[in-house]
């Protein structure tokens, strides 16, 4: 039979939930203007005035030309 300290167990659990959870909090969207949606552009089309494939995107930012 296997048996497992239940410290080591609780430890093992304590350190999943918190690399779960911090993976869950770093996820971001990215915030479309309402100007842009409203106006029926779309980022996906490379012939719209801002497109992904014009863009440069950090953690914390996307730039567009």
């Amino acid at each position: 039979m296997l048996y497992f300290n239940s410290k080591v167990v609780r430890v093992f659990l304590i350190v999943l939930y918190l690399y779960i959870n911090t993976r869950l909090d770093a996820q971001k969207t990215i915030y479309i203007p309402s100007f842009i949606t409203n106006s029926g552009m779309d980022l996906n089309d490379n012939n719209s005035q801002w497109s992904y494939k014009r863009s440069l995107e950090t953690d914390d930012f996307v730039f567009f030309w």
